[in-house]
């Protein structure tokens, strides 16, 4: 490679692309420009040195790593990404390859307001990355979950299914993988589609209690006698090192101009055996599952169903993710192995949530 590698990441603080960042850090001598915004009165240096600590102990680390890294002040809502001209023309000027991670993830959001992040920001990056000079690829972190409501299984290649979607957090990844897909760019392009990111393998350490932790805290309130979701459902839970490993492999080999990619466990797990050993560590007793076809929605409050209404979809899903194109290749170009996920890493997962209080055990 004759031009030193740039890399902007995107959604850096966030689970997976703290992840990212912190492979890229280790193992290569790229300079990383991240997009931070400032948030909750946080500027985006003090964000990005929070993040440098928990990812890295080591206070040397974090100050060597710091000169790695550019940040830029900015926002997927604003025009422009909100980045100054001296910014913009660094940017365009020097990065490599782009992996956009930031998006609204909340199941709950309005259109308006997750399209204003997962579509029209994404786009405001796409029309920047044209004016990048030396820009040779650009990932896209997108979802399986695009599958939607749809009953089957749903494998790389698959699209457009007639399915209908759950939310607009689903829609509009949708909709953003759409834009990506028929966006003409001279560079590579690759999609990558993540299942439910988990905690680090190693470790349980997460930034990012939503998903299946959410869910573990509601069945754990003991207000809910009986739930509307069946036991029999299945996880596919991929932990974000290993997500953030299988990113990183398959971005460095080279590929057709359009890629995409599964980000997935070969293995699904039943939703009943998971939150059976999340209750059995943490002492208390899950609430009756009941497919929601055979549930009586009457039985449940009004206060009930806003707790769980944006997860029940979830509860009851019907759709299975193939990943074997992806794995063929990740054997063409790696020795990577995936992990197995069992009881082994569902207690590193515990742990954490116990280490820091997000979870109790409950006291007989």
């Amino acid at each position: 490679m004759t031009d030193k590698e740039t890399v902007l990441i995107t959604g850096a603080t966030g689970f997976l692309g703290a992840e990212l960042l912190k492979l890229f850090l280790l193992e290569t001598d790229a300079d990383i420009f991240l997009l931070i915004r400032v948030k909750d009165g946080a500027d985006s240096l003090g964000r990005l040195k929070k993040l440098l600590r928990e990812l890295f102990s080591d206070g040397a680390s974090v100050k060597n790593y710091l000169r790695r890294i550019t940040v830029f002040s900015g926002d997927l809502n604003s025009k422009g990404l909100g980045l100054s001209a001296p910014e913009h023309g660094k940017l365009v000027s020097q990065v490599t390859e782009i992996f956009h991670s930031a998006a609204a993830l909340e199941f709950n959001l309005s259109y308006d307001s997750s399209h204003a992040i997962n579509v029209k920001g994404f786009s405001s990056l796409l029309r920047i990355s044209l004016d990048c000079k030396k820009l040779k690829k650009f990932s896209y972190i997108s979802t399986v979950y695009i599958a939607g409501n749809y009953v089957g299984e749903f494998r790389e290649d698959d699209f457009h299914i007639g399915q209908a979607f759950n939310n607009y957090y689903e829609q509009t990844k949708y909709e953003g993988e759409d834009f990506f897909r028929n966006f003409e760019a001279p560079y590579e392009k690759s999609i990558f589609r993540p299942s439910i990111i988990t905690g680090n393998y190693d470790s349980g350490w997460t930034n990012n209690f939503n998903l299946i932790y959410k869910p573990m805290k509601i069945f754990s309130s003991r207000i809910f006698e009986a739930i509307p979701a069946d036991r029999d459902v299945d996880l596919n839970l991929i932990p974000g090192n290993v997500a953030a490993r299988i990113i990183y492999i398959l971005s460095r080999s080279q590929g057709p101009n359009m890629n995409i990619y599964h980000v997935t466990s070969p293995k699904n797990i039943k939703a009943g055996v998971f939150y059976d050993y999340v209750a059995d560590y943490f002492k208390y007793e899950n609430p009756v599952f009941i497919p929601i076809r055979e549930f009586d929605m009457n039985s449940l409050t009004v206060f009930q169903i806003n707790i769980i209404k944006e997860y029940l979809p979830y509860f009851n899903y019907r759709c299975r993710f193939k990943n074997e194109k992806t794995v063929n290749a990740i054997n063409a170009v790696s020795d990577f192995c995936f992990p197995r996920i069992d009881e082994f890493y569902f207690e590193k997962l515990c742990n954490y949530c116990k280490y820091v209080g997000f979870l109790k055990v409950k006291r007989s």
